[in-house]
């Protein structure tokens, strides 16, 4: 008995630091269809001062080019790169956030970051997708869980979620599968054959949507049904508009998760800017309890078709969710214009 007990404890033992090293040498810890945007953003990354985080609501709907076009008119240039991925969610950012502050960067004063919902699902089907396990790094474990207790389900519910969470960080944290992608960044590396400029995606991670390419049968489809059925945006902002917040929306906020994020950007001396995307649909669970952070932390709020009318103009949009290259042109300068309206707060920035 004593004997497999040794047995066992060693083999955990060596698991566990083999791990610790594996992690320790990945030179650049993506290994999903983030991975060219992470790429790009690492090589120049010390020429950055601004970087959006969010959905594909960000990934689509912001411009670095047009942002810094206006931030240069205002009168306080920036270099922006959007580091929006489509499928991610809160705890998702944390995982970028954490690499970007481990990168050093140098001139990096701002990260603007969609607010949005804490909640985690288990998603059918996608259970060992790459994305969803290179974004359950073990540093956000406690936060997630901590979601997890928050949310305004079952015991039962909450269980499998926590399972699920708790499966998706054991195989990251063992980089499962990941030895020969590792092995391969430090063979490049070592042979020059990395692309050295910034340069060398002119978009800067920004992916508008298109009718002529949609990036996803799926999406083309939501697109041509949108786009034969204009009466269902008006239905759905004048739900908007009388609803309000449902019910079904209020409560279960990760107040800890949040307070920890803010509290962990100002200690690196970064501002964090929270913006609420346009949207026709409600789709924020919680949203009530980020009002309570705004004596902490700047909150951009676009989600009013009533404020920005022009913005919710029809044309403007690819589908329900996303708005179209138009509308990424017109938002762009939009939040350009509400960044820089910020008053100036005790890191200097505006």
């Amino acid at each position: 008995m004593l004997r497999t007990l040794l047995h066992v404890s060693l083999y955990l033992a060596g698991l566990g630091a083999t791990a610790a090293w594996l992690v320790s040498v990945d030179r650049l810890p993506f290994w999903s269809y983030t991975r060219p945007q992470a790429h790009t953003l690492a090589v120049g990354i010390d020429e950055v001062d601004t970087i959006f985080l969010g959905s594909s609501r960000v990934m689509r709907g912001i411009s670095p080019a047009l942002f810094d076009a206006r931030m240069s008119a205002i009168g306080r240039p920036t270099v922006s790169y959007n580091f929006g991925v489509a499928g991610t969610r809160s705890h998702d950012y944390e995982r970028q956030l954490d690499w970007i502050l481990a990168q050093r960067p140098k001139k990096l004063k701002r990260i603007v970051l969609e607010a949005g919902t804490y909640r985690q699902s288990i998603r059918p089907g996608q259970w060992m997708k790459d994305l969803s396990v290179e974004t359950h790094e073990a540093v956000s474990l406690p936060s997630r869980l901590s979601s997890v207790a928050s949310m305004k389900a079952s015991l039962t519910e909450r269980a499998e979620v926590a399972g699920y969470v708790v499966a998706h960080t054991l195989v990251n944290a063992l980089r499962v599968g990941q030895g020969p992608r590792i092995l391969d960044d430090w063979c490049r590396s070592w042979s020059g054959r990395l692309p050295s400029r910034f340069s060398a995606d002119a978009s800067r991670g920004y992916a508008p949507l298109s009718a002529e390419n949609p990036p996803s049968p799926i999406r083309g489809e939501q697109h041509r049904a949108w786009i034969a059925n204009p009466k269902l945006a008006e239905n759905l902002l004048w739900h908007k508009r009388t609803r309000g917040l449902p019910e079904e929306y209020c409560g279960g906020f990760d107040h800890w998760s949040c307070e920890r994020q803010i509290a962990r950007l100002a200690e690196a001396s970064v501002e964090l800017v929270y913006v609420l995307m346009p949207s026709h649909t409600i789709h924020f669970y919680g949203r009530d309890g980020l009002d309570e952070h705004a004596d902490e932390v700047a909150i951009l709020d676009f989600e009013d078709p009533d404020e920005f009318p022009a913005l919710y103009q029809f044309e403007n949009w690819f589908d329900a969710t996303h708005l179209s290259a138009a509308g990424a042109m017109r938002f762009s300068v939009l939040l350009a214009d509400a960044v820089a309206g910020l008053p100036t707060d005790a890191l200097g920035t505006q």
